[in-house]
């Protein structure tokens, strides 16, 4: 009987990781451009024909894109907006979301607004989201129809609410450290570890959570964990960690080890109750996981519910830095006085734009693929 057993609670197949000789961003678009090609049905259900429907959007998707990388990020955040843009409505069409009718006949809104008010700051500028659908149940607003292909939930409002990039820029990956030491802004996703183990006679599920972050993921979950400090965590379950995923005795220093639902083998079939245990931590874990488009490895992004308008909802890192796109290109083009040299927000707009970007692009392609595909640079 096996001891441990890699496991990932993620509703979507497990991601491939492609080595590239070349630069990510460069890989990422090559491959998302050739999907138009693609035999297969991809991560949603309209198959070949959607995707060749969808080609022009993706190719002004990769022109705004390009023409970004290569300008002062002042000039390039509104067109990186579009992109991001163009990329969400190729993607609605692909998940069924929006039809080649809709994308032809109808028009499309950003499902966003923003309007001139005083602030010193851009993650306290207030805009607007939009439901998904018109007074007519026409799908048009492109946001909120975003959200509801990435976390397969319903948009929960059925009116405009407000919003500040300060309720949602927590789930920005790339600029952690400038949130944390300009704002004191905590990040809110993470990435963790996990692994199944088995020690004979029982099973259960086990995460490596930073220590400082273990109070997110015991109180997100519908599932009371037994909390290990990483100190005192023993010498068969660090044999396992490393087994697995040659993780070093030493790393446990700053770690807290969480087990989840311990169960007895007894007289089942051991595969039979490890499915059953993967089958409930997946179910617990629901809208909360997702891929770490940063690592190659075992690791992967815990994503807590996010509460905005007084409804906690289930969130994803692509969604806030594409409202983080949104609101900066509408500030760079009518309060470009918010973004001088030597303000915060000139800062953190320069440190957005030269990174969040390409993470937005990958977690596209994540989502474009099925298997979901991660890249890996080796140059």
């Amino acid at each position: 009987m096996e001891r441990f057993f890699e496991f990932f609670p993620y509703e979507r197949p497990y991601p491939d990781v492609y080595f590239t000789s070349g630069r990510v961003m460069q890989q990422a678009w090559e491959e998302i451009v050739l999907l138009r090609h693609s035999q297969s049905n991809g991560s949603g259900s309209s198959g070949t024909t959607m995707r060749a429907d969808t080609s022009p959007l993706i190719d002004q998707a990769r022109s705004h894109f390009l023409m970004a990388v290569n300008a002062e990020w002042r000039a390039g955040a509104l067109a990186y907006y579009y992109s991001l843009l163009n990329l969400a409505k190729a993607f609605l069409g692909i998940e069924g979301k929006l039809t080649l009718q809709n994308l032809k006949d109808i028009p499309i809104q950003h499902g966003l607004d923003l309007k001139t008010q005083p602030s010193s700051d851009i993650l306290d500028l207030a805009f607007g989201i939009h439901p998904p659908r018109n007074r007519a149940g026409h799908p048009t607003n492109v946001f909120a129809l975003l959200y509801e292909a990435t976390t397969g939930e319903a948009w929960p409002f059925p009116d405009k609410i407000d919003a500040t990039l300060r309720d949602i820029v927590g789930y920005c990956l790339d600029i952690g450290t400038a949130l944390s030491s300009m704002y004191g802004e905590p990040p809110r996703a993470i990435s963790v570890e996990s692994l199944g183990r088995c020690d004979g006679t029982n099973v259960w599920f086990e995460m490596r959570v930073p220590s400082d972050f273990e109070g997110g993921i015991v109180n997100g979950v519908p599932l009371t964990p037994v909390t290990i400090p990483g100190r005192t965590v023993d010498d068969e379950t660090k044999e396992a960690w490393f087994s697995a995923f040659h993780v070093p005795a030493f790393s446990f220093e700053k770690i807290s080890v969480l087990r989840f639902g311990r169960r007895q083998i007894g007289g089942e079939a051991y595969e039979t109750v490890k499915n059953s245990l993967k089958q409930d931590i997946t179910t617990a874990f629901k809208g909360q996981t997702e891929v770490f488009v940063f690592a190659d490895d075992h690791r992967w992004l815990y994503v807590p519910k996010i509460e905005i308008g007084g409804h906690k909802m289930p969130w994803h890192p692509l969604l806030s830095d594409y409202l983080f796109a949104f609101v900066l290109g509408s500030v760079v083009r009518y309060q470009p006085f918010l973004v001088v040299p030597g303000t915060k927000s000139y800062d953190l707009g320069e440190s957005w734009c030269n990174q969040s970007p390409i993470t937005a692009l990958r977690y596209f392609l994540v989502r474009f693929t099925n298997p979901p595909m991660r890249l890996k640079s080796v140059g």
